[in-house]
């Protein structure tokens, strides 16, 4: 068997070590290549791999929808991929090529709690999340 970059004889087990670090421009998402010897039994530092599936944010008013890419843009890594949909069908139709789906509240055509369970149907291991805190006294 060859060996695999990033991966030495004996440890074919462990998952290659990955980590996001700052470039020089104080910009996120930089991914360097740790290549510092690590002492024996140190845990292996965590690199970003960069997915090309976008963030789908969700929700029908457009000013809460915007703020909350903003707050992602912010903090997710440079090169993070968005997308927006304020409907059913909008949302439905991106799903199945999205890696996560953050509601900003409920859609026009239904409430967060609707397609939170028609998602949870349909995707059940894509990862959804409620950041309307008033639509969370009905789950």
């Amino acid at each position: 068997m060859l060996p695999m970059p990033g991966i030495t004889r004996g440890t074919e087990s462990r998952a290659p070590s990955l980590t996001v670090l700052r470039s020089d421009s104080g910009r996120r998402g930089t991914v360097h290549q740790e290549d510092a010897p690590r002492a024996s039994g140190e845990r292996p530092a965590l690199h970003l791999v960069r997915n090309s599936h976008p963030l789908l944010v969700a929700g029908a008013d457009s000013a809460r929808r915007r703020a909350l890419l903003g707050d992602l843009i912010e903090t997710m890594p440079e090169g993070t991929s968005f997308e927006e949909a304020r409907t059913l069908a909008e949302v439905l139709e991106r799903a199945p090529t999205s890696r996560i789906v953050v509601l900003s509240g409920g859609l026009e055509d239904a409430s967060a709690q609707s397609l939170m369970r028609v998602l949870g149907q349909r995707h059940p291991t894509l990862p959804i999340i409620n950041m309307d805190p008033a639509g969370l006294d009905d789950l």
